[in-house]
């Protein structure tokens, strides 16, 4: 019931609860509820309890309980104790139950009112009166190390390549490739600020990807700076010398080998050094062995024109001797033989020859 500006309802407590009747809201409406409590749009402030006879004023009564009451206006409670009524001078209209009170994002419900408010990462437009995004990254680039991407509401922070982003979401931290092993260096990694660097082992160079590397051909360059013979390594080279020569102590010149120095070459008789090789002879009545250059055999004088002999040839080692038949005496050329008179002549009587 209401006289204009003080509202009084009627109700029965039933089975510790309450049976309340708003016919000037819908008439059929009924809803069980505890003092105090929030009831659809309204918020209930007044309170049962017994009537103190100034008609503003009710001491509540916890757990109370009262007969039904049929018939009864605002006057006949106002002085007369015992009876119970509930006061609904203070009712609050919950604004933000209809339409969200008109608001673009929160509606806050007060006493006798109601504001409008925004999410985080929103500020009220006092022109449209709706909720503007708030770009936090405008403002010390949201507090992010790098990156700061503005989403509707919120922000986000990230790192350039090379960093990760550490627990706080807004600090950068670099990432040790070299320790993670997600570089991709052939040889060796060294760890940079947000990156790194790769090289390479000694006889390889950096490709131009600046990961991989590849082997130096040092012998394509004025041959290594080899005497004679240059062999590639993988990550090297090496120098050689040609039959005859041997490396000098740089590990590039080329010496001469002295066959002869060592077991005189091989060779049988006489060891002839010469630069890069040697040669093998022999002495006067002695030939190489066609079947090995080393070693020296005789030679049979007197197989060859008797020697030179005029009659008897008779081979020795290393030499030959002519010999005449009886009668006969050889001349001084050690190869003619002459018969002589008892005078010594030769005869016919020829000069020795």
């Amino acid at each position: 019931m209401t006289n204009g500006s003080v509202s009084i309802a009627i109700f029965n407590y039933l089975n510790n609860g309450m049976n309340w009747t708003r016919s000037w809201y819908g008439g059929n409406d009924r809803t069980s509820l505890k003092s105090n409590e929030y009831v659809d749009q309204y918020n209930f402030y007044a309170v049962a309890g017994y009537d103190l006879g100034d008609g503003h004023h009710f001491l509540n009564i916890n757990g109370s309980h009262t007969e039904n009451i049929s018939d009864i206006d605002q006057m006949s409670n106002v002085g007369i104790p015992g009876k119970f009524i509930f006061d609904l001078s203070e009712i609050n209209i919950n604004e933000c139950f209809e339409n969200n009170g008109g608001c673009h994002q929160m509606c806050i419900n007060t006493r006798k009112s109601y504001r409008c408010d925004c999410y985080n990462g929103y500020k009220m437009n006092s022109t449209t009166n709706k909720c503007d995004d708030i770009n936090e990254c405008l403002s010390d680039n949201g507090g992010c190390d790098h990156n700061c991407q503005n989403k509707a509401g919120s922000f986000a922070c990230s790192c350039r390549y090379g960093y990760t982003l550490n627990g706080d979401k807004k600090t950068c931290k670099d990432i040790d490739e070299c320790l993670t092993g997600t570089h991709r260096c052939n040889h060796s990694c060294l760890n940079t600020d947000g990156s790194y660097n790769c090289s390479c082992q000694s006889g390889f160079d950096l490709a131009p990807d600046l990961r991989t590397c590849f082997d130096v051909l040092e012998c394509l360059d004025e041959n290594g700076g080899c005497a004679q013979k240059c062999k590639d390594l993988p990550g090297s080279y090496q120098c050689d010398c040609n039959s005859g020569y041997e490396l000098a102590e740089d590990r590039h010149a080329c010496l001469n080998v002295d066959e002869c120095q060592d077991n005189n070459g091989g060779c049988s008789q006489l060891c002839v050094d010469s630069i890069g090789s040697y040669n093998c002879r022999c002495n006067i009545g002695y030939e190489l062995d066609d079947d090995n250059a080393h070693t020296c055999i005789d030679i049979n004088e007197c197989e060859l024109n008797n020697g030179g002999c005029s009659h008897r040839c008779r081979n020795t080692e290393g030499s030959y001797e002519c010999s005449c038949p009886e009668g006969l005496q050889l001349l001084h050329n050690r190869r003619t033989c002459r018969e002589f008179d008892h005078c010594g002549r030769v005869f016919p009587y020829l000069s020795q020859q």
